[in-house]
């Protein structure tokens, strides 16, 4: 049994993750359970866009690293959002998006 060429499996992977993350839309926006989009789309753009840079060079194997820099770069800045939401601020406000603490809150003194 021989394998399918390896950028004809990332392109299977590219659409199976879209095709999660619909399904995990579709599933919040109907039922209202499930994690809401803004916790895990940054995590899955991030992904797509590093299988965007693999496919990039196992498509066209003369590309060179400016091919891959635009996803590359695109997968770095959704990273940094996804850190930086999820990083704890005393600035931003702590909850979930269902209403509830994120972390316990210190107590002040009075």
């Amino acid at each position: 049994m021989t394998l399918p060429p390896a950028g004809a499996l990332v392109d299977l992977v590219i659409a199976l993750t879209i095709v999660e993350g619909a399904a995990l839309y579709a599933w919040h926006a109907t039922t209202g359970r499930g994690p809401a989009i803004g916790l895990w789309l940054p995590n899955l753009v991030s992904g797509l866009c590093l299988l965007g840079a693999l496919r990039t060079v196992l498509h066209h194997p003369d590309a060179g690293w400016l091919d891959c820099a635009p996803w590359l770069t695109a997968a770095g800045i959704a990273h940094a959002l996804d850190l930086w939401r999820r990083w704890p601020s005393r600035d931003r406000q702590t909850t979930t998006t269902e209403g509830t603490p994120s972390r316990p809150q210190p107590s002040r003194p009075a």
